[in-house]
């Protein structure tokens, strides 16, 4: 009794200093990942910054006061030259090609401070987030193609497309002739055919709605991961609609100089898909 006593003992204080180590090691972990959180968020502020400077706006005090604030809670006790370096700004110096530069130049020696420190970082995810999401798209290119080629018989969609295109030169060139008897006939010929075939015809538009959920399961997992973070710059100022309506603002905020997840989503998915289709669904 009294050994069956001390086995239980033992087991019991070992689950609790388990428990412990791994309510310690959760907790560090959660630390860390707020810090790393909270390091990104710092890095976003900096990227908004030098996208305001590029766009041509001014940069105001409260935007370098929430950059002093958030670099504070990220590196409290590191830092000291970078600190002065962000009190030494002011609107107005940060201006033109020589602002960006200097506020990119205080982005780097962030990055520097951050890879000197043992707690903190960026995931690989955001590193790498041009090449992550490129590859995604370009795979998510294959498949929806690969999906459109298996679902739909494109032989007899383009058949179909070519046949009914002759009937409509055919009815063009009998209106143009003048001969209504025959005009009137294809015409007639023409309506049936197409009811006949509006099965065929329609079935490319059946898999847009195959096609449309993967887009979006990877459009949501996209954006959960990469809210507000800059993918990549762009050498130009990008014209680009302002669009101050529902959903659309997220997307259409004007003007750009940089891209993120969503439009080299876009670009990359789109870009990627027109390749496949060339190659996976027969032309006409």
């Amino acid at each position: 009794m009294k050994n069956n006593l001390q086995t239980y003992l033992v087991i019991g204080l070992s689950a609790l200093i388990l428990i412990g180590l791994s309510a310690g090691i959760a907790k560090a972990d959660q630390d860390s990942q707020e810090r790393n959180k909270a390091y990104r968020d710092l890095l976003n502020t900096v990227d908004g910054l030098i996208r305001t400077i590029r766009l041509g706006n001014e940069v105001s005090e409260n935007d370098l006061d929430t950059l002093q604030e958030k670099f504070d809670n990220v590196f409290p006790n590191q830092g000291g030259a970078i600190r002065d370096e962000i009190s030494g700004l002011n609107p107005s110096n940060l201006v033109g090609e020589d602002g960006a530069n200097r506020v990119k130049e205080i982005r780097e020696d962030i990055v520097d401070l951050a890879e000197d420190s043992e707690d903190i970082g960026l995931s690989f995810i955001y590193d790498y987030a041009v090449f992550i999401i490129f590859g995604v798209s370009m795979g998510l290119a294959v498949l929806v193609n690969v999906i459109n080629r298996t679902v739909v018989d494109w032989e007899e969609v383009n058949r179909v497309r070519n046949k009914q295109s002759e009937l409509k030169d055919e009815l063009d060139k009998a209106k143009k002739e003048g001969d209504t008897k025959k005009a009137h006939k294809l015409q007639k010929k023409q309506q049936k055919f197409m009811q006949q075939h509006a099965g065929t015809m329609f079935s490319p538009m059946k898999t847009m709605l195959i096609i449309f959920i993967p887009f979006i399961i990877v459009f949501q997992v996209l954006s959960s991961t990469y809210p507000g973070w800059v993918v990549a710059w762009l050498p130009f100022r990008l014209p680009w609609p302002d669009l101050n309506f529902f959903m659309l603002s997220r997307f259409f905020k004007g003007p750009a100089v940089s891209l993120g997840f969503f439009g080299w989503y876009l670009l990359s998915y789109f870009g990627f898909s027109q390749v496949w289709r060339k190659i996976l669904v027969p032309s006409q």
